[in-house]
């Protein structure tokens, strides 16, 4: 079962389960577990836009962050300033960059803590850091850059809601399905709520990164396997890897 958003499938889920089923000759079901929704953009967020150039960098945090801010970014920058450090954390969002003619940093491994080793994110002292992100989400980043003297900012473009799930997605949870596919930490909170008392009797996790493979493993899920990323390629990897 897949759970990423519809936002972020419904251009690519076809391709995905063809792939997928000659990859593991398995049957695939898109169960998304939170809906994605576009927030207004604010007085404060237009004036950040507007200062694109005031910035030493900034980082998209996932392709969402990107889609919804490139129409934004494109309406008052015709051509985007470019002495700034355009960053990404894995490649589908730096591919994104890269198609509006930007060089890109890129998070390795595609987290948090990979793209605070990249040299473009050492040196900030005094310097203006935008994020670009979703309401609320992890503080690391924000306050590892504060403390090598960055000022950081967040531009928030939208936000994330848990579906209210009803017959089918129980039924679909009690079905025997062989693993979950889980893009986020907040999709695993939600896959955790749902098992509630069954965690050791559930389906095998594919989760994106140790951090989120050892909060399985602490929320009582037993079946858990790594993988590189939350993108397609390195979920179906990983479970390539660990089924044979």
């Amino acid at each position: 079962m897949v759970t990423k958003p519809p936002r972020l499938w419904n251009t690519k889920l076809t391709e995905f389960s063809d792939s997928a089923r000659r990859a593991v000759s398995a049957d695939w079901i898109h169960e998304p577990l939170f809906e994605i929704t576009k927030l207004p953009l604010t007085p404060q967020g237009r004036t950040q836009i507007m200062a694109l150039d005031e910035y030493a960098g900034v980082v998209f945090v996932s392709q969402t962050a990107i889609q919804f801010a490139l129409p934004y970014f494109e309406q008052f920058w015709p051509q985007w300033p470019t002495r700034q450090h355009w960053c990404a954390m894995g490649k589908g969002s730096a591919e994104l960059i890269r198609a509006v003619d930007h060089e890109v940093v890129t998070a390795t491994p595609p987290t948090t803590e990979g793209l605070l080793t990249q040299r473009a994110l050492q040196d900030v002292a005094d310097q203006r850091w935008l994020i670009v992100r979703g309401e609320g989400g992890r503080e690391l980043l924000r306050e590892a850059l504060q403390t090598r003297g960055a000022r950081v900012e967040y531009l928030e473009l939208y936000q994330r809601e848990s579906r209210a799930f009803d017959i089918e997605i129980q039924r679909l949870i009690n079905s025997p399905l062989d693993g979950i596919f889980i893009s986020s930490t907040q999709a695993l909170n939600v896959v955790a709520e749902l098992f509630q008392t069954k965690r050791a009797q559930a389906p095998t996790l594919v989760v994106p990164g140790e951090r989120a493979a050892l909060k399985a493993l602490s929320l009582g899920f037993r079946s858990v396997i790594e993988a590189a990323s939350a993108a397609e390629n390195d979920l179906v990897a990983a479970w390539c890897g660990a089924k044979g």
